[in-house]
């Protein structure tokens, strides 16, 4: 790493757990500037990390050396490898995490992942099978596994924990709190803080309301990874952020402004009891951690 360079925070997690609208918030403070692409994923992606710091370093090309930077990659929670490597890199680095009910954030995710095609020979699988199909579906919930495994790399008051179901109480005092945390002007309002959360999951979601959208995006992101120049099209959608600027405007203008609603059929009783028995003791734990109850997590109480 150079002398020159360094970031001042990383958003480590977790998927489906408005870290998209943390970063918008975050982008909007005059004191704060994100990552040209939100989702960097350096330390996590073998093949950037590998290309050295000088590579990371592009991607916050767009910030003034006077503001403070950084970057929101959730899938960064999860991961064994990435504190030690941040560490390397940022040992004083802030850390910012949103937790949510595992049990709903799964479900989210499974939603998200089977309308962007990411559940593979699965697709048309219903939640409760690809809950014992898909691993990776449930690992991200592990909140107290994960950050403890962070905390033997981190001291606890460089890590800012927060809960999603926080954010529908009073939105401006959430975000607000995580500018206090990173030692900028705390009584700043975005007019991100106003939006619904969660506005991309309607975009998959809801495709008879949009029927020409989801089809489009995902002709468009297929015909790309099959074609010879599929890692030259990948590494210049995350150098240019072309599929969150596409989702955002799409969000922006016709999810957000038609009032689509998602309408996801309930979760079943007995994948509720499946996942609750999976994450009780991780819950546990993280309760007595964190000393919170935790009583807006409805499928644990």
């Amino acid at each position: 790493m150079g002398p020159d360079f360094k970031i001042d925070f990383i958003g480590i997690g977790t998927p489906k757990s408005a870290t998209s609208w943390i970063f918008r918030c975050l982008c909007e403070h005059p004191q704060i500037c994100g990552s040209s692409v939100k989702e960097v994923g350096f330390f996590y992606r073998d093949r950037y990390y590998n290309k050295g710091i000088s590579f990371y370093k592009v991607f916050f090309n767009n910030c003034d050396a006077d503001k403070i930077i950084g970057e929101f990659t959730p899938q960064y929670l999860a991961s064994r490898e990435v504190p030690g490597r941040i560490k390397q890199c940022f040992p004083d680095i802030k850390l910012i995490v949103c937790l949510r009910d595992p049990i709903d954030r799964a479900y989210s995710h499974y939603w998200f992942s089977r309308y962007k095609n990411r559940l593979r020979s699965s697709l048309y699988d219903s939640f409760g099978e690809a809950i014992r199909k898909h691993p990776s579906l449930l690992n991200h919930g592990f909140y107290y596994h994960h950050l403890t495994h962070w905390l033997k790399y981190f001291p606890r008051d460089n890590i800012k924990i927060l809960i999603y179901e926080d954010i529908s109480r009073n939105p401006l005092v959430f975000i607000q709190g995580i500018y206090e945390f990173l030692r900028v002007r705390g009584d700043f309002e975005p007019t991100t803080s106003h939006e619904r959360l969660n506005a991309a999951d309607s975009l998959y979601e809801k495709k008879d309301k949009i029927p020409l959208i989801r089809p489009t995006l995902l002709y468009v992101r297929e015909f790309l990874r099959h074609t010879p120049l599929d890692k030259a099209t990948h590494d210049l959608n995350n150098k240019l952020g072309l599929q969150e600027g596409i989702t955002n405007f799409l969000i922006k203008n016709v999810v957000v402004k038609n009032n689509v609603v998602p309408q996801k059929p309930p979760i079943k009783p007995e994948d509720k009891i499946f996942l609750k028995k999976i994450y009780a003791e991780d819950v546990a734990k993280l309760k007595v951690f964190l000393s919170r109850e935790l009583s807006s997590w409805n499928n644990f109480n």
